[in-house]
């Protein structure tokens, strides 16, 4: 098996594949269903370390598919934990399997955060359309990130009534500062694409058709300076790690308590 075909993989939650000096992961259904499983999760895994070793690899780009990070996939992961039934779906999971998957999220939330912050290349996000509270904490965590014309971050937590996470509570004051990252965290409603490049939350915005095509060339330009160039400069970058781990540990204390109200 050559080097390209042991990055190159499809199923019916991502699609990867390398375009030196890149590996790319489109993620191609909703992203909490993928954290929560454990088979999906050790593949994108898998393709996460094989990204981290390749020497031909100098950055790692994950792609989402329109709406796999939305607000109605999100409603439908929160509506399966919560028991309740939506229109496609009518589960009604015994409290201990909700606290459980609850928990398995907020902890997979964590752990992806923490993986894009530690990534010792250049790691890059293409965000295509609605990006719900999780999903807009984690991405806060990149070195970069590229968003389409139909963008919008949704903070979609206060909706739920849950606290924000994915560590957005932790990222978002250090790029519009505390007072504004306060306001908008209290009070929700949607960050569009021209807004979100206003604030510094995106880097650009590339056109609708040909997305991910023009991401990856994006990505392709970053990678100009030698690697271990940008190990080292993320590394005096992001000293705030063991801040990120110890803000983690308390929101997953919240998000026990919280888990314990879902009925």
């Amino acid at each position: 098996m050559s080097k390209y075909e042991s990055f190159d993989y499809e199923d019916d939650s991502f699609r990867a594949y390398l375009d030196e000096p890149a590996a790319v992961v489109n993620i191609k259904k909703n992203v909490l269903e993928n954290l929560v499983d454990f088979d999906a999760g050790a593949r994108l895994n898998s393709f996460y370390e094989m990204a981290r070793d390749d020497r031909s690899v100098s950055a790692l780009l994950v792609v989402n598919e329109e709406g796999s990070y939305g607000k109605r996939q999100y409603n439908r992961f929160l509506k399966r934990v919560a028991g309740r039934a939506s229109d496609d779906m009518n589960l009604n999971l015994p409290k201990e399997d909700k606290q459980v998957m609850r928990a398995r999220e907020i902890n997979m939330l964590q752990q992806l955060a923490t993986r894009f912050v530690e990534f010792p290349k250049l790691l890059v996000l293409g965000l295509n359309q609605r990006v719900v509270t999780p999903m807009f904490g984690v991405s806060l965590a990149a070195d970069f990130r590229f968003g389409t014309e139909d963008l919008s971050f949704s903070l979609a937590h206060m909706h739920y009534g849950l606290h924000p996470s994915g560590g957005l509570a932790f990222f978002l004051p250090r790029f519009v500062g505390q007072g504004k990252a306060i306001e908008m965290l209290m009070k929700g409603g949607e960050i569009k694409a021209e807004e979100a490049l206003e604030l510094g939350l995106v880097h650009d915005i590339l056109p609708k058709e040909g997305f991910e095509r023009a991401a990856v060339e994006r990505t392709k330009a970053l990678c100009e300076q030698d690697v271990a160039v940008i190990s080292a400069t993320k590394k005096l970058a992001y000293d705030f790690i063991p801040e990120l781990k110890r803000h983690f540990e308390r929101e997953y204390k919240i998000s026990s308590a919280e888990i314990k109200n879902v009925d």
